[in-house]
């Protein structure tokens, strides 16, 4: 494949199991564990057993009950085909109605997070954060949306959660 052993343990590190299966995706990850496991040579399958064996990563707080919000997987499907979504969001400053262009799905902490765009808002629109435990009601419009060109997920996250904390 031409992977080195060391990309092998980072892909089975990067495959969290439950994430994969709050997004639907947990027989389908396993599957694909388990393929990748077979078509590596003795040597690396067993360095990827002990990896398996000897670590395990708990994305999830101290105290804290599993928040697996109630409309994961359609906005996962709406991120993934590029739809735009219709909610009745709820947040510390209030409620309303939303039209949305999901950009992207963040889990922070055990807490699921959707990266978006208003719909209206083209341009240099303002793209903010949402916590999807608190989207109340959910309607995927079939319309889709073009991304913003050079958007790149992990950047925002990391200089949305810079400015988050500092203020």
């Amino acid at each position: 494949t031409g992977l080195t052993s060391e990309e092998v343990d980072a892909l089975f590190l990067a495959g969290l199991p439950g994430p994969a299966t709050e997004l639907g995706l947990g027989t389908a990850a396993a599957s694909a564990q388990a393929k990748l496991i077979a078509g590596l040579p003795l040597e690396w399958r067993e360095q990827a057993e002990r990896v398996r064996t000897r670590l395990h990563v708990d994305p999830r707080d101290w105290y804290r009950v599993a928040d697996t919000p109630q409309f994961l997987r359609e906005v996962a499907e709406a991120v993934w085909n590029g739809r735009v979504l219709h909610l009745r969001y709820e947040s510390w400053r209030g409620g309303g109605e939303h039209q949305l262009e999901p950009l992207g799905l963040v889990l922070k902490a055990g807490a699921w997070y959707l990266v978006a765009r208003a719909a209206r808002e083209v341009g240099g629109a303002r793209i903010g954060t949402y916590r999807l435990a608190s989207i109340h009601a959910l309607q995927v419009v079939p319309r889709g949306f073009r991304r913003p060109r050079g958007f790149d997920l992990a950047a925002f996250w990391a200089a949305s959660t810079a400015r988050f904390e500092a203020g």
